[in-house]
């Protein structure tokens, strides 16, 4: 049978956690046995937080997103000194 396609089950799981900003306790859906890196927002007090092997903990200042006003810097053409 040509085309025919196999079917895939995912085991579907849901896991319990809490926010590290308001602590409020998180139902997470996930097909992973282990969330090894996820960003999330909380439903409750909106804030961002990372969960990294099932931990849920506070995004470092380095891995927030910039503001709107910050542009990404561009690498200038360099004009080349032959002497032709």
């Amino acid at each position: 049978m040509p085309g025919a396609r196999r079917v895939i089950k995912l085991p579907f799981t849901e896991k319990q956690m809490q926010c590290p900003h308001c602590r409020a306790t998180l139902t997470i859906p996930t097909v992973m046995g282990t969330i090894t890196l996820s960003s999330r927002r909380c439903p409750k007090c909106g804030k961002d937080f990372v969960i990294e092997n099932d931990v849920p903990r506070k995004p470092d200042a380095q891995m927030k997103k910039p503001s709107g006003s910050a542009r990404a810097a561009r690498a200038g053409k360099r004009k080349s000194k032959s002497g032709v």
